[in-house]
Protein backbone atom coordinates (compact mmCIF):
# COMPACT_ATOMS: atom_id res chain seq x y z
CA UNK A 1 0.00 0.00 0.00
CA UNK A 2 1.41 3.42 -1.03
CA UNK A 3 1.92 6.12 1.55
CA UNK A 4 -0.99 8.53 1.47
CA UNK A 5 1.34 11.47 0.85
CA UNK A 6 2.67 9.78 -2.32
CA UNK A 7 -0.87 9.20 -3.45
CA UNK A 8 -1.71 12.88 -3.02
CA UNK A 9 1.40 14.01 -4.92
CA UNK A 10 0.62 11.68 -7.83
CA UNK A 11 -3.02 12.69 -8.03
CA UNK A 12 -2.20 16.39 -8.04
CA UNK A 13 -0.01 15.90 -11.12
CA UNK A 14 -1.54 18.01 -13.93
CA UNK A 15 -1.21 15.15 -16.40
CA UNK A 16 -3.02 12.59 -14.25
CA UNK A 17 -6.46 11.74 -15.67
CA UNK A 18 -7.74 10.89 -12.22
CA UNK A 19 -10.41 12.58 -10.14
CA UNK A 20 -9.13 13.72 -6.77
CA UNK A 21 -11.08 15.39 -3.97
CA UNK A 22 -9.90 16.39 -0.53
CA UNK A 23 -12.79 17.10 1.85
CA UNK A 24 -13.21 18.00 5.47
CA UNK A 25 -14.96 15.51 7.74
CA UNK A 26 -18.38 17.01 6.92
CA UNK A 27 -17.83 16.34 3.21
CA UNK A 28 -17.08 19.89 1.99
CA UNK A 29 -14.50 19.92 -0.83
CA UNK A 30 -11.31 21.83 0.18
CA UNK A 31 -9.15 21.30 -2.92
CA UNK A 32 -8.78 19.06 -5.94
CA UNK A 33 -6.50 18.53 -8.94
CA UNK A 34 -6.47 20.30 -12.32
CA UNK A 35 -8.03 17.39 -14.22
CA UNK A 36 -11.01 17.41 -11.88
CA UNK A 37 -11.47 21.17 -12.31
CA UNK A 38 -11.33 20.87 -16.10
CA UNK A 39 -13.85 18.05 -16.09
CA UNK A 40 -16.26 19.34 -13.47
CA UNK A 41 -15.75 23.11 -13.44
CA UNK A 42 -13.54 25.46 -11.43
CA UNK A 43 -16.35 26.34 -9.01
CA UNK A 44 -16.30 22.90 -7.41
CA UNK A 45 -14.31 24.05 -4.36
CA UNK A 46 -16.60 24.56 -1.37
CA UNK A 47 -19.33 22.24 -2.62
CA UNK A 48 -20.53 19.19 -0.74
CA UNK A 49 -18.98 16.08 -2.27
CA UNK A 50 -22.38 14.40 -2.27
CA UNK A 51 -23.60 17.03 -4.79
CA UNK A 52 -21.13 15.94 -7.50
CA UNK A 53 -22.52 12.41 -7.74
CA UNK A 54 -25.55 11.45 -9.81
CA UNK A 55 -27.62 10.00 -6.99
CA UNK A 56 -30.93 8.70 -8.37
CA UNK A 57 -32.10 7.46 -4.99
CA UNK A 58 -30.94 10.44 -2.91
CA UNK A 59 -29.24 8.00 -0.56
CA UNK A 60 -25.56 9.05 -0.70
CA UNK A 61 -23.86 8.91 2.74
CA UNK A 62 -20.10 9.61 2.80
CA UNK A 63 -19.54 7.53 5.92
CA UNK A 64 -20.88 4.44 4.13
CA UNK A 65 -17.80 4.48 1.82
CA UNK A 66 -15.13 4.78 4.53
CA UNK A 67 -15.37 1.32 6.08
CA UNK A 68 -13.10 -0.38 3.53
CA UNK A 69 -10.38 1.82 1.98
CA UNK A 70 -9.44 -0.80 -0.64
CA UNK A 71 -12.96 -1.33 -1.94
CA UNK A 72 -13.90 0.13 -5.32
CA UNK A 73 -17.25 1.92 -5.76
CA UNK A 74 -18.67 2.45 -9.23
CA UNK A 75 -20.18 5.97 -9.20
CA UNK A 76 -21.41 8.53 -11.76
CA UNK A 77 -20.29 12.15 -11.47
CA UNK A 78 -21.84 15.29 -12.96
CA UNK A 79 -19.55 17.10 -15.42
CA UNK A 80 -19.42 20.69 -16.68
CA UNK A 81 -20.72 19.51 -20.07
CA UNK A 82 -23.92 18.23 -18.45
CA UNK A 83 -23.13 14.60 -19.35
CA UNK A 84 -22.42 12.20 -16.46
CA UNK A 85 -19.26 10.06 -16.46
CA UNK A 86 -18.53 6.84 -14.59
CA UNK A 87 -15.49 6.30 -12.37
CA UNK A 88 -14.27 3.70 -9.87
CA UNK A 89 -13.83 5.46 -6.52
CA UNK A 90 -11.85 4.72 -3.37
CA UNK A 91 -12.38 6.72 -0.20
CA UNK A 92 -9.72 7.32 2.49
CA UNK A 93 -9.76 9.08 5.83
CA UNK A 94 -6.52 10.69 6.96
CA UNK A 95 -6.50 12.92 10.01
CA UNK A 96 -9.17 15.56 9.69
CA UNK A 97 -9.54 15.03 5.93
CA UNK A 98 -11.30 12.59 3.61
CA UNK A 99 -9.79 11.77 0.23
CA UNK A 100 -11.92 10.57 -2.71
CA UNK A 101 -10.04 9.19 -5.71
CA UNK A 102 -11.81 8.25 -8.96
CA UNK A 103 -10.25 6.48 -11.92
CA UNK A 104 -11.45 4.67 -15.01
CA UNK A 105 -10.89 1.02 -15.79
CA UNK A 106 -8.84 1.12 -19.00
CA UNK A 107 -9.86 -2.39 -20.08
CA UNK A 108 -13.51 -1.65 -19.45
CA UNK A 109 -13.22 1.67 -21.29
CA UNK A 110 -11.65 -0.08 -24.29
CA UNK A 111 -14.48 -2.59 -24.30
CA UNK A 112 -16.98 0.24 -24.05
CA UNK A 113 -15.37 2.08 -26.97
CA UNK A 114 -15.40 -1.09 -29.09
CA UNK A 115 -19.06 -1.68 -28.25
CA UNK A 116 -19.89 1.93 -29.10
CA UNK A 117 -18.16 1.60 -32.46
CA UNK A 118 -20.14 -1.56 -33.23
CA UNK A 119 -23.40 0.01 -32.09
CA UNK A 120 -22.70 3.17 -34.09
CA UNK A 121 -22.07 1.06 -37.19
CA UNK A 122 -25.30 -0.86 -36.64
CA UNK A 123 -27.17 2.39 -36.08
CA UNK A 124 -25.83 3.81 -39.35
CA UNK A 125 -26.92 0.65 -41.17
CA UNK A 126 -30.38 0.85 -39.62
CA UNK A 127 -30.62 4.54 -40.48
CA UNK A 128 -29.76 3.85 -44.12
CA UNK A 129 -32.30 1.04 -44.21
CA UNK A 130 -34.92 3.30 -42.61
CA UNK A 131 -34.29 6.01 -45.22
CA UNK A 132 -34.65 3.39 -47.94
CA UNK A 133 -37.94 2.10 -46.48
CA UNK A 134 -39.25 5.64 -46.05
CA UNK A 135 -38.47 6.40 -49.70
CA UNK A 136 -40.30 3.23 -50.75
CA UNK A 137 -43.29 4.09 -48.54
CA UNK A 138 -43.38 7.62 -49.95
CA UNK A 139 -43.42 6.25 -53.48
CA UNK A 140 -46.16 3.75 -52.63
CA UNK A 141 -48.20 6.49 -50.95
CA UNK A 142 -47.88 8.66 -54.05
CA UNK A 143 -49.02 5.76 -56.23
CA UNK A 144 -51.95 5.15 -53.88
CA UNK A 145 -52.99 8.79 -54.02
CA UNK A 146 -52.63 8.80 -57.79
CA UNK A 147 -54.76 5.65 -58.08
CA UNK A 148 -57.43 7.06 -55.75
CA UNK A 149 -57.50 10.31 -57.67
CA UNK A 150 -57.82 8.65 -61.08
CA UNK A 151 -60.40 6.13 -59.86
CA UNK A 152 -62.51 8.75 -58.11
CA UNK A 153 -62.35 11.12 -61.09
CA UNK A 154 -63.30 8.40 -63.62
CA UNK A 155 -66.14 7.10 -61.45
CA UNK A 156 -67.76 10.48 -60.93
CA UNK A 157 -69.07 10.76 -64.49
CA UNK A 158 -71.01 7.45 -64.68
CA UNK A 159 -72.29 7.74 -61.10
CA UNK A 160 -73.35 11.31 -61.74
CA UNK A 161 -75.23 10.13 -64.82
CA UNK A 162 -77.05 7.46 -62.78
CA UNK A 163 -78.08 10.08 -60.23
CA UNK A 164 -79.32 12.44 -62.94
CA UNK A 165 -81.28 9.67 -64.70
CA UNK A 166 -82.92 8.53 -61.46
CA UNK A 167 -83.83 12.12 -60.63
CA UNK A 168 -85.28 12.62 -64.13
CA UNK A 169 -87.36 9.45 -63.86
CA UNK A 170 -88.68 10.50 -60.44
CA UNK A 171 -89.65 13.95 -61.72
CA UNK A 172 -91.18 12.82 -65.00
CA UNK A 173 -92.79 9.47 -64.24
CA UNK A 174 -93.51 9.45 -60.50
CA UNK A 175 -97.30 9.53 -61.05
CA UNK A 176 -97.14 6.60 -63.45
CA UNK A 177 -94.99 4.33 -61.27
CA UNK A 178 -95.97 1.98 -58.53
CA UNK A 179 -94.97 2.93 -55.00
CA UNK A 180 -92.36 0.18 -54.92
CA UNK A 181 -90.72 1.50 -58.10
CA UNK A 182 -90.65 5.04 -56.71
CA UNK A 183 -88.97 3.67 -53.60
CA UNK A 184 -86.33 1.93 -55.74
CA UNK A 185 -85.58 5.08 -57.74
CA UNK A 186 -85.41 7.18 -54.56
CA UNK A 187 -82.92 4.72 -53.06
CA UNK A 188 -80.84 4.78 -56.24
CA UNK A 189 -80.75 8.57 -56.20
CA UNK A 190 -79.84 8.68 -52.51
CA UNK A 191 -77.08 6.08 -52.85
CA UNK A 192 -75.54 7.73 -55.90
CA UNK A 193 -75.51 11.10 -54.11
CA UNK A 194 -73.65 9.49 -51.22
CA UNK A 195 -71.20 7.83 -53.64
CA UNK A 196 -70.55 11.15 -55.36
CA UNK A 197 -69.84 12.78 -52.01
CA UNK A 198 -67.48 9.94 -51.14
CA UNK A 199 -65.66 10.30 -54.47
CA UNK A 200 -65.32 14.06 -54.00
CA UNK A 201 -63.94 13.49 -50.49
CA UNK A 202 -61.47 10.88 -51.78
CA UNK A 203 -60.24 13.35 -54.39
CA UNK A 204 -59.72 15.97 -51.69
CA UNK A 205 -57.91 13.57 -49.37
CA UNK A 206 -55.68 12.40 -52.24
CA UNK A 207 -54.80 16.00 -53.08
CA UNK A 208 -54.14 16.85 -49.43
CA UNK A 209 -51.88 13.84 -48.81
CA UNK A 210 -50.00 14.55 -52.03
CA UNK A 211 -49.43 18.13 -50.87
CA UNK A 212 -51.46 19.47 -53.77
CA UNK A 213 -54.24 21.23 -51.87
CA UNK A 214 -54.39 24.55 -53.68
CA UNK A 215 -55.73 27.67 -52.03
CA UNK A 216 -56.54 30.90 -53.79
CA UNK A 217 -56.72 33.34 -50.90
CA UNK A 218 -58.17 36.82 -51.03
CA UNK A 219 -59.98 39.21 -48.67
CA UNK A 220 -63.31 37.48 -48.05
CA UNK A 221 -66.50 38.63 -46.37
CA UNK A 222 -67.21 35.60 -44.22
CA UNK A 223 -70.84 36.70 -43.80
CA UNK A 224 -71.45 36.23 -47.53
CA UNK A 225 -69.91 32.75 -47.41
CA UNK A 226 -72.07 31.78 -44.40
CA UNK A 227 -75.26 33.04 -46.05
CA UNK A 228 -74.46 31.14 -49.24
CA UNK A 229 -73.82 27.94 -47.28
CA UNK A 230 -77.09 28.36 -45.35
CA UNK A 231 -78.99 28.86 -48.59
CA UNK A 232 -77.77 25.50 -49.90
CA UNK A 233 -77.88 23.36 -46.74
CA UNK A 234 -81.05 25.10 -45.52
CA UNK A 235 -83.07 23.05 -47.99
CA UNK A 236 -81.91 19.91 -46.22
CA UNK A 237 -82.80 21.48 -42.86
CA UNK A 238 -86.32 22.45 -43.99
CA UNK A 239 -87.05 18.88 -45.08
CA UNK A 240 -86.23 17.70 -41.54
CA UNK A 241 -88.12 20.52 -39.83
CA UNK A 242 -84.96 22.10 -38.43
CA UNK A 243 -84.49 25.87 -38.27
CA UNK A 244 -81.17 27.57 -39.00
CA UNK A 245 -80.37 30.87 -37.27
CA UNK A 246 -77.29 33.05 -37.60
CA UNK A 247 -75.86 36.15 -35.91
CA UNK A 248 -72.76 38.23 -36.60
CA UNK A 249 -70.67 40.73 -34.75
CA UNK A 250 -70.95 44.04 -36.60
CA UNK A 251 -68.83 45.25 -38.25
CA UNK A 252 -67.00 42.01 -39.00
CA UNK A 253 -63.57 42.31 -40.69
CA UNK A 254 -62.73 40.43 -43.87
CA UNK A 255 -60.66 37.25 -43.59
CA UNK A 256 -57.78 36.10 -45.76
CA UNK A 257 -59.17 32.90 -47.23
CA UNK A 258 -60.15 30.80 -50.21
CA UNK A 259 -63.95 31.33 -50.30
CA UNK A 260 -64.65 28.02 -52.08
CA UNK A 261 -62.70 25.99 -49.53
CA UNK A 262 -64.15 27.87 -46.55
CA UNK A 263 -67.64 27.25 -47.89
CA UNK A 264 -66.73 23.55 -48.13
CA UNK A 265 -65.90 23.58 -44.41
CA UNK A 266 -69.12 25.39 -43.55
CA UNK A 267 -71.19 23.05 -45.71
CA UNK A 268 -69.68 20.08 -43.88
CA UNK A 269 -70.27 21.49 -40.39
CA UNK A 270 -73.83 22.58 -41.22
CA UNK A 271 -74.67 19.28 -42.90
CA UNK A 272 -73.36 17.38 -39.87
CA UNK A 273 -75.33 19.57 -37.47
CA UNK A 274 -78.54 18.97 -39.43
CA UNK A 275 -77.76 15.29 -39.90
CA UNK A 276 -77.57 14.66 -36.14
CA UNK A 277 -80.47 16.93 -35.12
CA UNK A 278 -84.10 16.04 -34.56
CA UNK A 279 -87.10 17.77 -36.09
CA UNK A 280 -88.14 20.89 -34.19
CA UNK A 281 -84.63 21.78 -33.05
CA UNK A 282 -82.38 24.66 -34.11
CA UNK A 283 -78.90 25.01 -35.61
CA UNK A 284 -77.15 28.29 -34.71
CA UNK A 285 -74.26 29.96 -36.53
CA UNK A 286 -72.25 32.81 -35.03
CA UNK A 287 -69.23 34.81 -36.20
CA UNK A 288 -67.11 37.26 -34.23
CA UNK A 289 -63.69 38.89 -34.29
CA UNK A 290 -61.24 37.58 -31.67
CA UNK A 291 -57.60 38.73 -31.40
CA UNK A 292 -56.66 38.88 -35.09
CA UNK A 293 -59.00 36.09 -36.18
CA UNK A 294 -62.63 35.70 -37.13
CA UNK A 295 -64.14 32.76 -35.22
CA UNK A 296 -67.16 30.98 -36.67
CA UNK A 297 -69.22 28.52 -34.62
CA UNK A 298 -71.86 25.99 -35.66
CA UNK A 299 -74.01 24.73 -32.79
CA UNK A 300 -76.78 22.12 -32.77
CA UNK A 301 -79.17 20.66 -30.20
CA UNK A 302 -78.41 17.02 -30.97
CA UNK A 303 -76.90 14.33 -28.73
CA UNK A 304 -73.38 15.79 -28.89
CA UNK A 305 -70.12 13.83 -28.99
CA UNK A 306 -69.19 11.54 -26.07
CA UNK A 307 -66.07 12.70 -24.26
CA UNK A 308 -64.39 9.34 -24.78
CA UNK A 309 -64.84 9.59 -28.57
CA UNK A 310 -63.61 13.16 -29.12
CA UNK A 311 -60.17 11.91 -30.13
CA UNK A 312 -61.77 10.24 -33.17
CA UNK A 313 -62.80 13.60 -34.60
CA UNK A 314 -60.81 15.11 -37.50
CA UNK A 315 -59.23 11.74 -38.35
CA UNK A 316 -59.59 10.05 -41.74
CA UNK A 317 -62.35 7.40 -41.88
CA UNK A 318 -62.93 7.77 -38.14
CA UNK A 319 -66.54 7.99 -36.97
CA UNK A 320 -68.21 8.17 -33.59
CA UNK A 321 -71.02 5.98 -32.30
CA UNK A 322 -73.59 8.79 -32.71
CA UNK A 323 -76.27 7.87 -35.26
CA UNK A 324 -77.88 10.32 -37.67
CA UNK A 325 -81.53 11.05 -36.96
CA UNK A 326 -82.87 10.13 -40.42
CA UNK A 327 -80.48 7.39 -41.52
CA UNK A 328 -78.13 9.75 -43.38
CA UNK A 329 -74.78 8.22 -44.24
CA UNK A 330 -71.32 9.63 -43.54
CA UNK A 331 -68.05 9.14 -45.41
CA UNK A 332 -65.92 9.69 -42.31
CA UNK A 333 -63.79 12.17 -44.26
CA UNK A 334 -65.56 15.51 -43.91
CA UNK A 335 -64.04 16.68 -40.62
CA UNK A 336 -60.56 15.46 -41.59
CA UNK A 337 -60.75 17.46 -44.83
CA UNK A 338 -62.12 20.49 -42.99
CA UNK A 339 -59.21 20.40 -40.54
CA UNK A 340 -56.67 20.26 -43.38
CA UNK A 341 -58.34 23.20 -45.10
CA UNK A 342 -58.46 25.36 -41.97
CA UNK A 343 -54.89 24.41 -40.98
CA UNK A 344 -53.71 25.42 -44.45
CA UNK A 345 -55.26 28.84 -43.89
CA UNK A 346 -53.30 29.29 -40.66
CA UNK A 347 -56.42 28.85 -38.55
CA UNK A 348 -57.72 26.26 -36.13
CA UNK A 349 -60.81 24.04 -35.92
CA UNK A 350 -62.06 22.38 -32.76
CA UNK A 351 -65.02 21.03 -30.82
CA UNK A 352 -66.05 22.82 -27.65
CA UNK A 353 -65.67 20.48 -24.68
CA UNK A 354 -67.71 20.18 -21.50
CA UNK A 355 -71.13 20.37 -23.12
CA UNK A 356 -73.93 18.13 -21.85
CA UNK A 357 -76.31 18.78 -24.76
CA UNK A 358 -75.56 19.33 -28.43
CA UNK A 359 -72.28 19.94 -30.22
CA UNK A 360 -70.54 23.23 -30.98
CA UNK A 361 -67.82 23.21 -33.62
CA UNK A 362 -65.67 26.31 -34.10
CA UNK A 363 -63.02 27.39 -36.57
CA UNK A 364 -60.86 30.49 -36.91
CA UNK A 365 -59.48 32.33 -39.94
CA UNK A 366 -56.87 35.12 -39.93
CA UNK A 367 -58.14 38.64 -40.54
CA UNK A 368 -57.06 40.15 -43.88
CA UNK A 369 -54.71 43.14 -43.62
Amino acid sequence: MKDINDVIINFFNDNATILFFCCNLSGQIKYTNRFTERLMGSDIIGKEISSIFVDFFNAFRLEDFLSDRDKLYLLNVSTASGLPQTFYFRFYRTGDSILAIGETDSEEMDNLRRNLIVLNSELNNLTRELHKKNAELKKLNELKNQFLGVAAHDLRTPIGAIRNFSEFLLDETRDMLQEEHVHFLTSIKSLTEFMLQLLNDLLDISAIEAGKLQLTTEPVDIVDVIKESIEITGIFAQKKGISVAYSFQSPLPFVKADPIRVKQVLDNLLTNAIKYSNSGTKVSIKAESVEGFVVVSVEDEGPGVPQAEMEKLFKVFSMTSIKSTAGEKSTGLGLAISKKIIDSHGGKIWLEEGRTVGARFLFSLPIAH
